[in-house]
């Protein structure tokens, strides 16, 4: 697996499993028959950063990556909004087309 690169900033972690023990074989299960699932992180090590520090690192970063990646969106936005304004307009003319037309036949 890919190692976490971050680990100096969080510090390093391990996980918690749960278990339980089936009470018909005696063996040590979870809910779906697996030996062990889940449970959460427990901080070995602390890291440089405190956890509300490295939350902020981590959603700056993703904020910045994800600018990175699109950088047209803002000018995809706008033309979105003015495209929306057009459809708008449009739909207006249409319905007072469709009155126009359809007036004599009622």
């Amino acid at each position: 697996s890919m190692p976490h690169v971050l680990w100096e900033l969080q510090g390093l972690q391990s996980a918690e499993f749960r278990t339980s023990e089936d009470p018909n074989t005696g063996e040590t299960v979870n809910h779906f028959g697996d030996p062990a699932y889940f449970e959460a992180f427990t901080q070995e090590t602390e890291g440089t950063m405190s956890a509300a520090e490295y939350d902020q690192f981590v959603r700056d970063l993703v904020n910045f990556l994800d600018w990175a990646g699109t950088p047209e969106q803002l000018e995809r936005r706008t033309l979105g909004i003015w495209v929306l304004i057009f459809l708008l307009v449009f739909l207006i003319f249409a319905y007072l087309l469709k009155v126009e037309i359809w007036k004599d036949v009622k």
